[in-house]
């Protein structure tokens, strides 16, 4: 039951691919978090991405 992130939320977690720790990136307005390539990205380029306040491991619409 989560809204469509993309537009409307600044900051994402940013996860490593062993990570222990999350970190946090806050993407500048008009840019959003693309977990793909882990970075900002302007929006309409960027594929997903995963908000703050998602729980960890939470999958996004595109992964299997």
């Amino acid at each position: 039951n989560y809204p469509h992130p993309l537009g409307n939320c600044r900051k994402y977690l940013r996860c490593h691919k062993h990570g222990v720790r999350p970190r946090l990136l806050e993407c500048r307005p008009g840019k959003t978090f693309d977990p793909f390539s882990r970075e900002c990205l302007d929006e309409l380029e960027a594929r997903d991405c995963k908000a703050c306040n998602k729980p960890i491991g939470y999958k996004i619409p595109h992964e299997k």
